[in-house]
């Protein structure tokens, strides 16, 4: 479908677009337009979408345009292509440079809902026009308005400044569905229309992220790398914002996301880190976080939803100067230190009170408490006089001691000179003592090797011994193998005469193939004679067989079936076959499992396509092996023919009605032999298929049958004679046949017999010949062994005598070693002697020196007690006074502990007299007085901070409390003007909590709305009102902001959604009266919707957002060329 751009009423929508540029200086004349003979303006593009998508992307158009009030263009589906196709993208001032290229990092946001349709597929140009209308034009009028109207528009945005902080510039690059985009807004009410799907919102979400803040204050999904648009790893959003007018260029705050989710910023090509920006957000008043100056279309609700104490919040940021919000916070702050300064008190006063009333009860037992102190430091000072009585008495006792330790000393040196004389006397004999030890140790070791030696010595000569017996025993060995060797020459000499004689009959050459032929002579007439009786005889078999599972039962069946008639032939019961079996029928087992007959390519075992009773499948397993037999309807391949034969499991198998046998013999097993042969017609129990209307007919049949029977029967009688001639001569065949190969096998077993002597006569022969040269050698091998044994002899007699005489020479040794031991016994014992002699000198020495140690640890731990009782004594007098001084002095000279210690006992006995009561209430008296005094000062230091709050309280009150009621006294005002002009009723109020309005943290903001003549005026909640009500509500409380608000600009988001179209015109028509007046902030108006015959103002700028397949590409088009083909048109008429 065409895209249209209309003219001064648009409705807004994030959109996929390019470039959106207004006309600037530097460019042609002016735009082109093409206008319709209706006044009905249209731009249409001839390009396909095809051709969009070859080049790359697809171009969706923003048009932007100012129109003068009660006037419209709509659109045309008649329209003429346009003219111009002029492209204008980033030629106008402040268009970013390279040094705007950037990264990002940081925040994270989801795509715009809004953009769904419009796609991430496409890339798309956003193109902004400019299109004029005159105040008065309809389609009468003169094409001369339009033109003035065009110029004068024009004329309006150059001279209407853009206010401090106001957005001037929206450039975005890969943002959402946008390619690349421009927007440069106008300095009052800006109306963005398009529908759903365009990209409105996306607008919105690229001023919030692009100023720094993050999406969760658009209501929706925290991931920001989802506003970087399919396809592409980074998104770029620029926005340049009106400077102060001293400032040389306007500051551009330059924002790159990356599909990671990072984010980079600049402030005018520098990159900075985004607390620069939140201060440059702060120095401008930017409140994107404030719902009364940036509300997106997610957050409509929640505006509604907001709390009346926020709201106040809200709007003293968005309309009060910044002293007010921190007035108010300051007496929120001021307001919690008096509450806590007020509590303190009132608690300090109670304290106050509760600690007089328990001094009063506690000064009775202070009194008992004062006399027992005073008892108390009588017995201290008692007790402090036994310290220096115990050192008086332990100088003295420490002199003792000293004289008793100096006696115990001399006494020790007499038992030491009496020793002495022993003492050498026992070292001597222990000196004597310890060289015949160490002699003995060297004669003991030589001994042991004399030992060492005498065993080795024994050993030889047992070896010997045991060497002289081999070789006897080896000679005797000899001796004897070669007489068993002659024995056995002489008997392999009769063996070999014995052999000979028996080969002189010689059977000569063995020549059997005459007995042969006449072999398979009676073997062919043999065959010829069974082939006729096979041919001839048709034998029931086993079709007329009993089979019994019971061997009492099988002899009961003979007995009654054949009698005393067993060889009578003929159709009786002869005919009868009776069989036993005993195993059952799981005892057969399968030779394969169904898996692997498919692989061969059978479709079951015979047994599986039988039913019946259990015993009679037993019989039929043990007589043909039903069990083994391989059923197939179709023919196997060859390989599965293989298969079957090298499993070797399976003999017998049926295949595509060929029976298939393999036959191997025992004593060959790899010769095998296969028979095929095709399987007939049955001739017994066929089975056939009887309808009613067939019964007569077989009864005729029947009847012909037994006749033919009948002449059957006398043909067998005929043939029976017949079979038993050729029975009797096969018998006699086979007789003469068994008599030929007896007659073979004779003649065979005698050639047999004779190979088999001249093989024991060749193995005679060799075992003579191997005997005869084993014998050679036998006398040197003899005289070798008897030189052995001589020489073994000699060598043992050299040893024994060797061996005697270390025996005497160890004797020797042994007797002076134990001369030598006896010896060390006699010193030994006269050591033990003179050590018990000695041992009383030695206990006597070792009682004297304990006692001397005793004296002395005596001594120390008396002169260790006494420097602690000196120490003790003195730090005591240092803290005497003269009066415990003198006491205590009269006590170490006249008194001993004991006395001391009696005294103590009376003065607590008489302690114990005066009941303690509370043994801490003087303490605690004193304590709680000291603590009484110092909360009286802590009190009165806090009342006079109490006054300085108060008095800082009142003076902030008085400056911020007629601020914020004239604020809110104005905004009311505005809000009611607004509700009276669509019939209905609003104020706004400020709620003041609190005894005298001093709860400032609860103050609030309520909105009263009425819309029913009928209700009450009622406070806006998000449950009470409808969506549209709440909608109203929030439109008016906005522009009631409007002619206040400090913030450069504000942002709404199709708030008209859930409106009736009565509402939605007055509304709109109040919003652009408000929104359009001098030094009001600028403003954003999103909006999908739109209505006819709505009010614009000049200072509005509108801009239409269109996507689609038929959009046209045109960057910017010539609205003067429009207008002059209207009045050659017009002219032409």
């Amino acid at each position: 479908m065409p895209s249209v751009v209309s003219s001064q009423h648009s409705r807004q929508d994030n959109q996929d677009s390019d470039n959106s540029n207004t006309e600037t200086p530097g460019t042609p004349s002016g735009p082109r337009v093409s206008l319709g003979r209706n006044s009905k303006l249209t731009i249409a593009s001839k390009r396909s979408l095809a051709e969009e998508e070859q080049n790359g992307s697809i171009k969706e158009h923003i048009a932007t345009k100012s129109g003068s009030k009660r006037r419209k263009l709509t659109p045309d589906s008649d329209t003429n292509d346009s003219p111009g196709d002029n492209s204008d993208e980033g030629s106008n001032p402040g268009t970013p440079g390279e040094d705007r290229s950037a990264r990002s990092e940081g925040e994270e946001e989801d795509d715009d809902d809004d953009d769904d349709d419009g796609g991430d597929e496409y890339a798309s140009r956003n193109k902004e026009v400019i299109i004029p209308v005159a105040e008065d034009y309809d389609s009468d009028d003169s094409e001369i308005g339009m033109a003035d109207s065009l110029d004068k528009m024009r004329k309006n945005f150059e001279e209407i400044p853009h206010a401090r902080g106001a957005i001037v510039r929206v450039y975005m690059e890969n943002f959402v569905t946008y390619n690349k985009v421009t927007f440069e807004p106008g300095p009052s009410l800006n109306m963005v229309i398009g529908p759903n799907g365009t990209g409105k919102s996306t607008l919105v979400c690229a001023i919030c992220l692009g100023l720094g803040f993050g999406p969760e204050h658009l209501g929706r999904a925290k991931d920001i790398a989802e506003f970087v648009k399919n396809g592409n790893d980074k998104a770029i959003i620029e926005i340049e914002l009106k400077g102060s007018p001293t400032d040389e260029v306007n500051p551009t705050i330059r924002r790159m996301i990356t599909r990671d989710g990072s984010t980079r910023y600049w402030i005018d090509g520098k990159e900075q880190p985004h607390r620069a920006v939140k201060q440059l957000m702060k120095l401008l008043n930017i409140q994107i976080d404030n719902l009364c100056q940036f509300l997106p279309q997610d957050r409509v609700v929640e505006f509604a939803a907001l709390g009346p104490v926020p709201l106040l919040r809200a709007t003293q940021r968005a309309a009060a100067p910044p002293e007010v919000l921190e007035d108010h916070d300051e007496l929120k702050q001021l307001r919690a230190s008096e509450v806590g300064l007020e509590i303190g008190l009132d608690h300090d006063r109670q304290s106050i009170n509760t600690m007089e009333a328990r001094q009063k009860n506690l000064e009775r037992d202070v009194a008992r408490l004062r006399e027992r102190q005073t008892l108390q430091e009588h017995i201290k000072l008692l007790e402090k006089s036994i310290p220096f009585v115990e050192f008086r008495d332990i100088k003295k006792h420490r002199a003792d001691v000293k004289q008793q330790y100096n006696a115990c000393l001399a006494q020790l040196e007499e038992i030491r000179k009496e020793q002495e004389p022993q003492t050498k006397q026992i070292e001597q004999v222990e000196n004597q003592l310890k060289g015949i030890k160490a002699w003995l140790e060297d004669e003991k070791r030589d001994l042991t090797s004399l030992e060492n030696e005498l065993r080795h010595d024994r050993e030889r000569v047992s070896g010997l011994k045991e060497k002289e017996a081999k070789a006897e025993f080896d000679l005797d060995i000899l001796i004897n193998s070669e007489k068993e060797r002659k024995a056995k020459i002489e008997k392999s000499k009769e063996q070999i005469a014995r052999h000979e004689r028996a080969l002189a009959d010689d059977p000569g050459k063995l020549d059997v193939s005459e007995l042969n032929d006449k072999i398979n002579e009676i073997n062919g007439e043999m065959r010829a004679s069974r082939n006729e009786l096979s041919a001839g005889r048709n034998s029931p078999g086993d079709k007329f067989a009993f089979t019994c599972t019971s061997r009492a039962d099988f002899d009961v069946l003979i007995e009654a079936v054949y009698g005393d008639n067993r060889n009578n032939k003929g159709l009786g019961l002869s005919e009868v076959t009776i069989k036993y079996i005993e195993k059952g029928l799981d005892e057969f087992p399968r030779i394969a499992s169904k898996d692997e007959l498919s692989t061969w390519g059978f479709d079951g075992l015979a047994l599986d396509f039988i039913s019946g009773p259990s015993e009679v499948l037993s019989m039929l397993c043990n007589s043909i092996g039903l069990h083994r037999v391989g059923i197939s309807r179709s023919k196997l391949s060859p390989s599965q023919q293989q298969s079957v034969k090298t499993g070797k499991k399976m003999m017998k198998w049926i295949a595509g009605g060929v029976s298939t046998s393999i036959r191997r013999r025992p004593d060959y097993p790899a010769a095998e032999t296969e028979i095929n042969s095709h399987i007939g017609q049955p001739k017994f129990f066929k089975t056939v298929e009887v309808e009613r209307h067939l019964i007569e007919e077989k009864r005729q049949r029947q009847n012909q049958l037994k006749v033919e029977i009948d002449e059957i029967g006398r043909e067998i009688d005929l043939q029976k004679a017949s079979f038993q001639k050729l029975e009797e001569r096969e018998s006699s065949l086979h007789a003469e046949k068994n008599a030929l190969i007896q007659q073979k096998d004779n003649m065979q077993k005698s050639v047999l017999k004779y190979q088999k002597i001249k093989t024991f006569l060749s193995n005679e022969l060799q075992t003579l010949e191997s005997l005869e040269k084993s014998g050679k050698g036998f006398k040197s091998k003899v005289a070798r062994q008897e030189t052995l044994a001589l020489q073994i002899n000699m060598d043992r007699v050299i040893a024994a005598a060797k061996f005697s005489e270390r025996v005497r020479e160890y004797v020797a040794q042994y007797r002076a070693v134990a001369s030598a031991e006896l010896h060390a016994i006699e010193l030994s014992s006269n050591l033990q002697h003179y050590n018990s002699w000695n041992q009383s000198f030695k206990n006597r020495l070792e009682s004297k020196e304990e006692e001397c140690k005793e004296l002395r640890k005596l001594d120390k731990e008396i002169s260790s007690k006494s420097a602690e009782l000196r120490d003790q004594c003195r730090t005591l007098v240092a803290n005497f006074s003269a009066k415990e001084k003198e006491e205590i002095s009269e006590n170490h000279s006249s008194k001993t502990v004991d006395e001391l210690k009696a005294e103590i006992q009376q003065e607590e006995v008489r302690l114990e007299g005066i009941h303690e009561g509370n043994p801490h209430a003087i303490r605690q008296y004193e304590a709680r007085e000291k603590e009484i005094n110092e909360l009286r000062s802590l009190m009165d230091a806090k009342k006079a901070d109490l006054d300085k709050h108060q008095l800082k309280i009142k003076r902030v009150r008085d400056r911020w409390e007629p601020r914020i009621d004239q604020l809110v006294e104005n905004i009311s005002e505005a809000f009611s003007r607004s509700f009276e002009f669509i019939g209905c009723a609003g104020s706004v109020r400020i709620r003041k909590e609190g005894k005298d309005g001093c709860d400032f943290e609860n103050w609030a903001i309520e909105i009263l709305v009425k819309f029913r003549e009928s209700e009450t005026m009622q406070v806006l909640t998000a449950q009470r009102q409808s969506g549209g009500e709440r909608a109203v509500s929030t439109v008016f409380y906005l522009m009631a902001l409007q002619s206040l608000a400090r913030a450069p600009f504000r942002v709404v988001d199709e708030i008209n959604q859930g409106m009736d179209p009565r509402n939605e015109r007055l509304i709109h028509k109040r919003m652009v009266k408000i929104a359009c007046k001098k030094h009001t902030s600028q403003y954003f108006l999103i909006t999908p919707k739109l209505l006819v015959d709505l009010d614009y103002h000049e200072r509005m700028k509108v801009h239409c957002i269109n996507s689609g397949d038929w959009v046209a590409d045109n960057h910017v088009q010539d609205f003067k060329k429009y207008i002059e083909a209207a009045r050659k048109q017009a002219a032409g008429a």
